[in-house]
């Protein structure tokens, strides 16, 4: 009887401890997301910028956002207190050189937790 009791308790150990370590992503780290639109590599001012944690598709739905503001002269929107993990971005803006309305989303993996810059592709 021992014997089984035994075998059970290495099967359960050897199921757990092959487990790869997951990360989750969100609040409550030291790393830091400085997010720059862009639509043909011209910089969009006024923009909007989504952040979903955990996910690498479109989702349906984001966990936080921010406007854009001048930093340096560059429209950014910064994320901070981010841990390492998938990341959605997603922003949306007004290209005036083209007079029209842009979007677009990538996916980002914060493999450190450090200040990191993102230049966003949107189009039209």
């Amino acid at each position: 009887m021992k014997f089984r009791y035994f075998i059970v308790l290495i099967s359960f150990i050897g199921v757990f401890s092959c487990r790869k370590e997951e990360l989750i992503a969100g609040k409550g780290g030291s790393a830091s997301l400085s997010i720059i639109p862009q639509h043909h590599g011209l910089n969009i001012a006024n923009s909007k910028v989504y952040i979903k944690y955990n996910a690498k598709n479109t989702p349906t739905y984001y966990d936080d956002s921010a406007q854009t503001t001048l930093q340096n002269g560059i429209p950014t929107a910064v994320f901070s207190e981010l841990k390492k993990g998938s990341y959605y971005v997603y922003g949306t803006g007004f290209d005036t050189s083209v007079m029209q309305n842009v979007k677009g989303g990538i996916p980002y993996e914060i493999e450190s937790e450090t200040a990191q810059t993102i230049y966003l592709p949107v189009t039209e």
